[in-house]
């Protein structure tokens, strides 16, 4: 296993340690690893992994996985490289990295060379993304707080009223005021 995918692996099994309330602890310790054997069909990989078949299909369609070998019968058949690379890229999308960015890791490490640069700049990139997000959050969330005690405030309209609700006004729209 590659130091980036257990970089990653690390930061999952850190996340899976702090469980939101008791009902999330019990399917956590439930979660056993499993076993991958060669030629499993898309539903055992869905499976094990814990993603829809859809999702393994689209990702070989973006060009993220390979087109796995066929069966006689024309079912898909997957190795257990094509499962930790889909391991990869769902460990790595949970973590908020672009398909473009899995896409030039995984690149880089078919070349035969180490993405561990890459994968510092996206980490990089990420966090500052995150942290911009939570700024924006927290603004979100002033406004929210602004127009809920302001909805206290306000009487219900009436039906005969053309406004669906007068709470959702913009804030320049006079709130409280029938507009004609």
């Amino acid at each position: 296993m590659c130091l980036t995918f257990k970089l990653l692996e690390g930061v999952r099994s850190y996340h899976r340690q702090i469980p939101a309330d008791d009902s999330m602890k019990e399917s956590m310790m439930a979660e056993q690893p499993v076993s991958v054997t060669d030629g499993m069909r898309i539903g055992e990989v869905a499976a094990a992994v814990g993603v829809d078949t859809s999702t393994i299909r689209y990702y070989e369609s973006v060009g993220v996985l390979p087109e796995p070998e066929r069966t006689p019968s024309g079912y898909r058949s997957y190795m257990s490289g094509g499962v930790e690379r889909l391991r990869f890229v769902t460990l790595a999308r949970s973590l908020g990295v672009s398909l473009d960015d899995i896409r030039q890791i995984l690149d880089l490490r078919d070349q035969g060379e180490a993405p561990c640069g890459y994968v510092r700049d996206v980490l990089d990139h990420q966090v500052d993304a995150v942290e911009e997000r939570i700024e924006q959050l927290q603004v979100l969330s002033g406004e929210l707080r602004r127009l809920q005690e302001a909805a206290r405030t306000l009487p219900d309209t009436g039906s005969d009223d053309p406004c669906v609700c007068h709470i959702l006004l913009p804030a320049g729209a006079g709130h409280g005021q029938r507009t004609t």
